[in-house]
């Protein structure tokens, strides 16, 4: 027969565990969901930061694709991988863009991109 003192002690002991296990287990959730909502922070600031660049310059008429290295390398950085290629296209297609439809077209594309990664419902 288990003395009642060692049934009880064992019962805190597992449910102190269970606790700590609990605990960590939310702490990792957590630590996980805020990284992922500081990468889509990150990702929108630097998406929003090369539109309104390649606005600015596609205003003035002088677009030059070199003109958004600090944009591109944020971009570059936080990924992912499709976007960055997306980016080369725009950066590429839009320097090429002879007409106004041209640019917005290659520029929506884009847009759509990052909505897609950001995942950002679009309305239709």
């Amino acid at each position: 027969m288990i003395n009642p003192w060692v049934s009880l002690l064992i019962g805190a002991l597992g449910a102190a565990v269970i606790g700590v296990i609990g605990a960590a287990a939310g702490a990792l959730i957590q630590s996980r969901r805020e990284h992922k909502k500081w990468l889509r922070e990150k990702r929108y600031d630097a998406y929003l930061d090369l539109l309104r660049q390649v606005d600015r310059k596609h205003i003035t008429g002088v677009l030059n694709r070199g003109d958004f290295g600090d944009a591109s390398a944020a971009i570059g950085l936080l990924g992912p991988t499709r976007l960055v290629e997306a980016l080369e296209m725009f950066l590429t297609n839009s320097t090429a863009a002879k007409t106004e439809e041209q640019h917005e077209g290659v520029r929506q594309e884009f847009i759509e991109t990052a909505q897609d990664v950001l995942e950002i419902s679009r309305r239709r």
